[in-house]
């Protein structure tokens, strides 16, 4: 049986004479290395489409989208070689192409938006993201999206490929070196680096080893018979936030740089990162965690990724319901129904938030928050705490990508 990754590359391949067709329609003639315009306007070079990573990666999504940005991209041809004109994103960003409603809920059901919603909305107008001041974080034809349509509504395990983004982290007890095990969760935000809780990188008593990519089922391998296996990088340095509070939890985050880069798949992908101008979610957003934690406080961990929606809950409500620590602005609160919460073992992983971009007529999904600390779990009134991602993203691009010269 062809593998996974040789069905994308012919894929790839695919593309790619589809692109030197159209490329000996229209004759062009611009000389490798040349300069050029992307379809959105932007000064570039004209290059060979396979040293272009940000489309030739694009193309590999297989997402239609990607495509038409490739072909309107072409800029000649060096022998049987289709060349682009290689810009900083693969999709088109003008005025109406690039839209993305992010004030909309979905319908996970019928995977359309409810006409409530869209009444209710219908004169508020389309918010444009920006782009991240990073090569180092993923465009959005890569990250924030996962491939399957198969949800398993109303209960709590996940698709096989769902949020691909999710990682388990393997941990080892200091002492002996022995008890190698999934305490923490974390998500992929790109092919060398995983955002985590400091907390789990900080433990006195386990440390951090191992991520594990592409996982569902802790004790299988592979999940299922058109599963990918899962990929096991060796971590070879953590960075926790230097102001990191034990006790209150306060600028609870870390990256994990792991031995090598990862190669994207259906069951790994990056996640999206809060823009700058992401509009704040209202009180009330639905908001959703996955994990292998427990299912509740003295059960059992689950051994298959869990996912469960929870509503948001604005820090001085959170504040009144939970008066012994105090939220602070770089935190977060989700939660407070009764069962339905993250537990021990889900620390580290992401809260997350889904957009419907109409245009692609897909989900994205971005990262709004980091599980961090609660009281027991799922406990009514009582809601989560998480680190607030959009008050980090300075801190992130600084130490994924040194060159930006960032003041933390």
């Amino acid at each position: 049986m062809m593998c996974r990754r040789s069905l994308e590359i012919v894929f790839a391949r695919l593309v790619i004479l589809i692109i030197v067709a159209a490329v000996e329609v229209a004759q062009l003639d611009i000389q490798p290395d040349g300069p050029c315009r992307t379809p959105n306007g932007e000064k570039a070079t004209c290059v060979s489409l396979f040293t272009c990573p940000v489309i030739f990666n694009a193309i590999l999504t297989k997402n239609e989208t990607a495509k038409k940005f490739a072909q309107l991209s072409r800029c000649g041809k060096n022998g049987k070689i289709p060349l682009v004109c290689c810009g900083s994103v693969a999709y088109l960003v003008d005025g109406v192409q690039d839209y993305i409603v992010g004030l909309f809920q979905l319908d996970s059901k019928e995977h359309r938006l409810q006409p409530s919603v869209i009444n209710k909305f219908s004169k508020v107008k389309p918010v444009v993201f920006k782009e991240h001041d990073s090569k180092e974080l993923p465009d959005r034809n890569l990250c924030g999206i996962h491939s399957s349509d198969d949800r398993i509504l109303g209960g709590q395990w996940t698709a096989y490929d769902e949020f691909p983004w999710l990682v388990a982290l393997e941990s080892k007890r200091r002492s002996t070196g022995g008890d190698v095990d999934v305490r923490c969760g974390g998500s992929l935000i790109n092919k060398k680096f995983v955002l985590t809780a400091a907390h789990c990188a900080a433990d006195k008593e386990f440390e951090l080893i191992n991520v594990r990519l592409g996982e569902w089922n802790l004790t299988s391998d592979p999940d299922c018979s058109t599963c990918d296996r899962v990929q096991i990088v060796r971590i070879v340095e953590i960075i926790p936030h230097r102001y990191y509070n034990e006790l209150s939890k306060n600028n609870d985050i870390a990256l994990l740089r792991l031995e090598k880069e990862i190669e994207y798949t259906d069951f790994i992908r990056p996640v999206c990162l809060p823009p700058s101008n992401l509009p704040m979610a209202a009180k009330g957003t639905k908001l959703a965690i996955s994990g292998w934690g427990t299912t509740g406080e003295g059960k059992p961990r689950s051994t298959i990724k869990l996912k469960v929606n929870v509503p948001l809950i604005l820090n001085e409500d959170c504040n009144r319901k939970l008066p012994n620590r105090k939220v602070e602005a770089n935190q977060m609160c989700a939660g407070g129904i009764s069962g339905r919460d993250s537990c021990q073992g889900d620390s580290g992983g992401p809260l997350l938030r889904s957009f419907v971009d109409t245009i692609r007529g897909r989900v994205q999904w971005y990262q709004e928050g980091i599980i961090s600390r609660g009281v027991h779990c799922g406990l009514r009134g009582h809601p989560g705490v998480y680190t607030r991602i959009s008050r980090y993203i300075s801190w992130i691009v600084y130490n994924i990508d040194p060159k930006i010269n960032i003041v933390t």
